[in-house]
């Protein structure tokens, strides 16, 4: 069965509640109404500036006339961000927009005008009276397509998130339906060992069973990497058991000193097995594994091929592993076989890298 993954994390996809930054906010609309309030303004004031009659009773006065804009602006702005976050369907809403804001824009355009005629008490210029629908117009047109913009930008930013989301949740599922398969199997080839055990050598088969209850401690812990030597610990642990069951048969040599690093846990306890399951183990054929760092910064796993003739591999055990060492920290386990040997190596992974990895999963 697979796990719960609502509080679990795996390094480079963190799964977090969707948290949208909400662009349609009043403080939002202030600072667009400032910089296409002054932009317009500007733009008008030079269209109407005839340097040889102009005063400031006729023509738009700059102060006044950029009030009014950066005031429509913002009440425009307000209004079509309200509409943008109504849960009314996207055709109605735009409708809804365009039609609010010209009703808005012609009530806005007659008070103005009002204002100033109070204002310049009646001196104002005749064309001011058609310039301010013109550029009424104008506002809204800007203020609707400026929301489009955001809106298009705003709802493509979710998509992006949403993905990122269903992505990591994706590969958490991956991993934890690998740790689902992997504990049941490791389980099931002890519990088989202990049946075999069991009034053959009744002392044997108890010692055994202690042996089992403390290792499979280990396999049920939730670090992701574990250091080289915790894994070795677990390895020995784990050999202990089989040397119950194969005795002088089974050899493992390990030419390991000074090696640092950390690794998938459970990796180095399924290479042995691998090796077990496949390979005849008996006074004629024992079986002699060597485990020993290499100068690729990898832990090598290899032994002489004697295959059981009733055992088919399907690699499963393998892909599993590999699958595990992609999702944590992006490496890849390599595989080489001839006719003699069967060698594995798995990555090693330094241990700044591996804290970094850690320290997401605490996040």
């Amino acid at each position: 069965m697979v796990a719960n993954t609502k509080n679990r994390r795996l390094p480079g996809f963190r799964l977090k509640p969707l948290h949208v930054i909400n662009p349609f906010t009043v403080r939002n609309a202030l600072w667009l109404s400032l910089p296409a309030g002054i932009i317009l303004t500007g733009i008008m004031t030079l269209g109407h500036l005839d340097t040889s009659t102009w005063t400031i009773a006729s023509s738009y006065h700059p102060a006044l006339s950029l009030a009014l804009n950066c005031g429509l602006f913002f009440v425009l702005f307000l209004f079509v961000f309200s509409v943008v976050k109504s849960k009314l369907p996207v055709a109605w809403r735009f409708v809804l927009a365009s039609v609010g804001s010209l009703l808005i824009a012609a009530i806005f355009s007659l008070l103005s005008v009002g204002l100033q005629h109070v204002v310049y008490e009646g001196f104002m210029v005749e064309q001011a009276y058609g310039s301010n629908v013109i550029k009424d117009g104008l506002i809204v047109i800007t203020t609707i397509m400026i929301t489009l913009l955001i809106f298009s930008l705003n709802h493509r930013h979710q998509m992006m998130l949403e993905n990122e989301r269903l992505q990591s949740e994706n590969l958490l599922v991956r991993y934890e339906t690998l740790e689902s398969q992997l504990d049941p199997h490791f389980l099931f080839n002890s519990l088989n060992t202990l049946s075999g055990l069991i009034g053959m050598d009744d002392d044997k088969a108890l010692e055994y069973l202690q042996q089992l209850a403390s290792t499979y401690r280990y396999t049920i812990q939730q670090n992701k990497l574990v250091p080289i030597e915790e894994e070795l610990r677990f390895a020995d642990a784990y050999l202990y058991m089989m040397n119950i069951r194969y005795g002088s048969n089974l050899r493992v040599v390990r030419l390991l000193d000074g090696v640092e690093g950390f690794v998938v846990p459970i990796s180095l306890q399924q290479l042995i097995e691998n090796a077990l399951k496949h390979n005849v183990i008996s006074d004629k054929h024992p079986l002699e594994i060597r485990v020993e760092a290499t100068d690729k910064s990898t832990l090598r796993v290899s032994n002489r091929i004697c295959p059981k003739e009733t055992t088919a591999s399907e690699g499963i055990g393998l892909t599993n592993l590999d699958k595990r060492y992609e999702l944590i920290a992006g490496e890849h386990i390599s595989m080489h076989s001839d006719n003699e040997m069967f060698v594995v190596e798995i990555p090693l992974i330094p241990r700044q890298k591996a804290m970094e990895i850690l320290e997401k999963m605490k996040e």
